[in-house]
């Protein structure tokens, strides 16, 4: 995965986000999700962007923790 980040604006969605993911199996997607607390522990959202080619696996995850699609392609959570 590819990890997008500007600190000097952690609320922009598009400089901040994670895109072109690869994990597939449950201990990659852990370590991934793991990761992204990490990076983005000072952006109000998480955001993923999803193509034709990005693991089922990713998509069935987010949905599972309750992102929303937005755009077609960008899932987010947002706190509250």
């Amino acid at each position: 995965a590819s990890f997008v980040r500007n600190r000097e604006v952690p609320e922009v969605r598009d400089s901040n986000h994670v895109t072109r993911i690869t994990a597939s199996s449950p201990a990659e997607i852990n370590r991934l999700f793991a990761r992204v607390e990490g990076e983005f522990a000072d952006a109000p959202h998480r955001a993923y962007h999803i193509y034709s080619d990005t693991p089922p696996e990713i998509e069935a995850r987010l949905a599972l923790e309750g992102y929303e699609r937005i755009l077609g392609f960008e899932v987010h959570l947002h706190d509250g």
